[in-house]
């Protein structure tokens, strides 16, 4: 969204719910699809083919977003856009859920900053940080069950509470099956892991002594190596 005098009002900010629905879709305000190239409306050069993404820069190149149709560098750049007020909206799906059916997502928004160069340098950085997060979301969120077949586990049987939390945090492992001990690791963000410990009873506290603010990730191991859970929890 390009928020100012001058532009189209199509590409303005949404006021009533079929605007904000549009632009979960990749649908402006005049019901028009985005378009690769210009601000993404024909109003302002975009008169390229529908695309998924605006402003993807060199990060597509095999044109995910575009139905697989390869496409020059877009970005703000490229196009001279005068600085403004941007906003932006995520979206996923579109999904299909059965009745009490309950999906969990987990988004994250990237910023870096190269503190020896300028906003274009700092695209580098960027790239290498949304690297090393998925990097993280796969380690961390990518084999949930994998070899757990004598548990029935849910993520309701292992808890964390408080979560934020200021001096500690406690992990109930609500579930007389599992079999001990059980390894317990936290992570922080660039996956460096930061404490490892075996629990024989069924609560484990993380204190916070000397531990940052920020936001860090429980893995719950049990004792044939399965990985039961992942859980991100927030020190204040």
């Amino acid at each position: 969204n390009n928020i100012g005098g001058g532009f189209h009002p199509a590409t303005t900010d949404p006021v009533v719910a079929v605007d904000y629905y549009n632009y979960l879709r990749g649908v402006w305000r005049d019901n028009t699809a985005m378009k690769y190239g210009g601000n993404g409306h024909s109003s302002g050069g975009g008169l390229g083919v529908e695309c998924n993404y605006m402003f993807p820069g060199d990060s597509d190149p095999l044109g995910w977003g575009t139905g697989g149709m390869q496409q020059a560098t877009w970005s703000e750049v490229t196009e001279n856009n005068v600085p403004w007020d941007r906003r932006f909206i995520m979206s996923a799906g579109p999904f299909t859920f059965q009745p009490g059916a309950v999906n969990s997502m987990m988004v994250g928004v990237l910023w870096a900053r190269d503190m020896n160069g300028d906003n274009i340098t700092a695209i580098s950085k960027l790239q290498a940080a949304s690297d090393r997060a998925q990097e993280v979301a796969d380690e961390c969120f990518a084999s949930f069950s994998v070899g757990i077949s004598k548990y029935t586990l849910k993520n309701h049987n292992i808890s964390v509470f408080p979560n934020p939390f200021v001096t500690f945090t406690d992990v109930y492992f609500d579930n007389n099956e599992l079999e001990k001990p059980i390894n317990v690791e936290v992570y922080g963000m660039n996956g460096n892991i930061i404490l490892k410990d075996q629990v024989q009873g069924d609560l484990y506290r993380i204190n916070r002594n000397n531990l940052p603010s920020g936001v860090y990730f429980i893995r719950v191991i049990a004792a044939d190596k399965a990985v039961l859970t992942t859980k991100k929890i927030v020190a204040y």
